[in-house]
């Protein structure tokens, strides 16, 4: 028997839902207010982070103060939605911490503190190869591995059917653009100045597992599921830092999320915050007629379904 339950006017299962927390997050006004309303003992752990009193100044442009005002802002963001708690959570990358965080894992104040060394951290094993950045790629996921390998360069975050995101050097990722012109496979710039989720974070991941080992960690009060591994985090010290070098596999993760049961994908993508969920997903804040009648259909009503559109606008459903 289902328990609905209403949070931030939200209605949705318990059983078969998942708060979703985003890793990045763009410039937004609303930012600090939003803070400040909801969380603002955070502004407190930003402010000491970021070494001045103004993390949301646009001269701070450091990795580390970015990754924490994200984390921050996602947990303020969470607790205006009226807290919702789901028998799932899951992050994108970064977001991991926050969705700790909100289950309670870990404390709110640490998970702000760990972003900023965390992004830090990578700044620096960035600095050491001379520099290093990201890329998407639009095509599937078979069709870029080949050559991201001989470009020496590694799929980041596998974000959808033909969302790939690959990192690696400059110079690896101009010859991998190079490549994947010469046979159709169309590419954004190069940007971005750290190698997200790559081996080249490989030199952050100690000093990272030694800062998580100051944290008290406790059991969470929702499942927290890893998008690099594709199942629940165990381990949570351990895994956390060795995902710095993991790619993200969060095509991969929401559906086997949706082969658990899950139907409402809750997302926290408010003011600047990115939302990490690939177009068209069938999420909790937008709908499609298509999609309203997929749910409704007493043929798959006791089924887990997982339904995005492609670049043609087809439906398409995993079930």
């Amino acid at each position: 028997m289902r328990d609905d339950e209403a949070r931030g006017g939200m209605s949705f299962d318990e059983s078969r839902a998942v708060v979703v927390f985003p890793g990045q997050s763009s410039s937004d006004a609303g930012m600090r207010q939003l803070l400040e309303q909801w969380r603002p003992r955070l502004l407190e752990v930003l402010s000491s982070v970021a070494g001045h009193d103004d993390p949301f100044s646009c001269t701070d442009t450091s990795i580390a103060t970015a990754q924490a005002v994200t984390v921050a802002c996602g947990l303020a963001y969470w607790y205006a939605q009226g807290r919702p708690t789901p028998r799932y959570m899951i992050g994108h990358s970064l977001g991991e911490l926050t969705a700790l965080a909100a289950a309670g894992s870990i404390s709110e104040e640490d998970s702000v503190r760990l972003a900023a060394v965390r992004g830090e951290l990578m700044q620096r094993a960035c600095d050491a190869t001379g520099g290093c950045a990201v890329m998407e790629v639009r095509a599937p996921i078979f069709d870029i591995e080949a050559i991201a390998e001989e470009c020496g360069i590694s799929v980041a975050f596998h974000d959808g059917p033909r969302q790939v995101v690959v990192g690696g050097t400059r110079d690896g990722l101009e010859r991998a653009r190079a490549e994947f012109a010469d046979v159709g496979i169309a590419c954004d710039d190069v940007h971005a100045s750290v190698g997200f989720n790559s081996p080249l974070m490989d030199s952050a991941v100690d000093p990272f597992r030694a800062e998580l080992e100051r944290c008290e960690v406790q059991p969470p009060q929702s499942i927290v599921y890893s998008a690099a591994t594709c199942r629940p985090l165990i381990d949570v010290r351990a895994e956390l830092a060795h995902n710095l070098v993991r790619p993200v596999r969060w095509w991969e993760t929401l559906a086997r999320l949706a082969v658990q049961g899950v139907e409402n994908f809750i997302e926290i993508p408010l003011g600047g915050l990115l939302s990490p969920l690939p177009a068209g997903l069938a999420k909790q804040q937008a709908h499609d007629p298509r999609v309203d009648a997929l749910w409704g259909d007493a043929a798959c009503a006791d089924e887990a379904a997982f339904a995005y559109f492609d670049d043609e606008n087809r439906l398409h459903v995993l079930v």
